[in-house]
């Protein structure tokens, strides 16, 4: 899971310190900036182990994420999160999403055909890019595993939601062109992912 993955680039930056000047220094930036989120991480796989749902089952836990937390949730795992139906959210999706990142601090991905990013300040993306073929088990750990990269890459947490929720609808849209919405599987957006970084690197 992404949560585990925090915790092994930590730890692999740590076998590494002896070989490489610079992580020694990445080491020294993680351990200054980011030892609550740290603590929350352990916490959250730790209960996660009991618990499926951690996060809605101890909400008392959202108070300790702060501005360098990540959440993505669907409509159904958000209802959860804030006890309201998805009825109810769906009346007003921006106004849903920018309260909750406004109250807990962190950067919010929350999914849907029309996926928000917001930040609880003043920002606020509404991506809408990706399809219905894109809405089954899996392509959510896509999105996160794409999110955790380009946090690794020294993207602030805001601009890392934005972008991952852009490259993962848009390589969708040119996965369902290829296969099909009916037929595209999460593992075939790779593809059409790297189609995309090539055309921006050019």
């Amino acid at each position: 899971t992404p949560l585990t993955s925090i915790i092994n680039y930590v730890d692999l930056l740590k076998t590494t310190q002896q070989t490489d000047p610079k992580a020694a220094e990445y080491i020294q930036v993680l351990d200054r900036k980011s030892q609550r989120l740290k603590k929350l991480t352990e916490d959250l796989v730790e209960a996660s182990k009991a618990s499926p749902g951690t996060l809605a089952v101890h909400r008392e836990m959202l108070d300790s994420l702060g501005e360098n937390a990540v959440l993505t949730p669907h409509l159904g795992e958000m209802s959860r999160l804030i006890g309201m139906p998805v009825s109810h959210i769906t009346m007003d999706l921006p106004e849903t999403a920018r309260t909750f990142s406004e109250r807990y601090g962190a950067v919010l991905v929350m999914k849907d055909a029309k996926t928000l990013v917001a930040d609880g300040k003043s920002r606020l993306y509404v991506n809408t890019c990706g399809n219905s073929g894109m809405a089954t088990g899996g392509s959510g750990d896509v999105l996160a595993g794409m999110l955790v990269s380009l946090l690794g890459q020294g993207l602030a947490p805001l601009e890392a939601a934005a972008a991952a929720a852009w490259l993962h609808g848009a390589a969708g849209d040119r996965c369902a062109k290829r296969l099909g919405m009916a037929a595209m599987l999460p593992h075939d957006i790779f593809a059409d992912l790297g189609a995309i970084f090539a055309e921006l690197e050019r």
